[in-house]
């Protein structure tokens, strides 16, 4: 009979290059409402440029009728960024003013996860 033994110190784990980059996109989101119809994506991303690196921008649409709801979200790329927009005391996007602020104190709970139980 032969008898294989495995010690921990053959598992010492390094080089551990873990991409944070998903925890960071949703760190720096922002919430964006009252943004008027003709609004894009495009136009609200141009807009959080200026206050830097912007990673990601969407409004949010009704699926049904396909026509914009009127909010949406920004995701800076970096802290700077994104403390810059907050610390802008107020913001317009094509000259309406918008409510921008963290996008966790917004996110409303997953449709089907409210009352459920086990």
């Amino acid at each position: 009979e032969k008898m294989s033994v495995t010690t921990s110190e053959t598992t010492e784990q390094q080089d551990c290059d873990i991409s944070f980059e998903q925890k960071n996109e949703s760190s720096y989101k922002l919430f964006v409402g009252g943004i008027e119809p003709t609004v894009t994506a495009v136009i609200m991303s141009q807009y959080f440029s200026d206050f830097g690196p912007v990673a990601d921008a969407n409004i949010m649409m009704d699926r049904i009728t396909g026509r914009a709801r009127g909010f949406g979200f920004v995701a800076m790329a970096d802290q700077e960024s994104y403390d810059a927009v907050l610390a802008c005391a107020s913001h317009s996007i094509n000259n309406k003013p918008v409510d921008v602020k963290p996008s966790f104190e917004n996110n409303p709970p997953l449709p089907g996860t409210v009352g459920k139980g086990p």
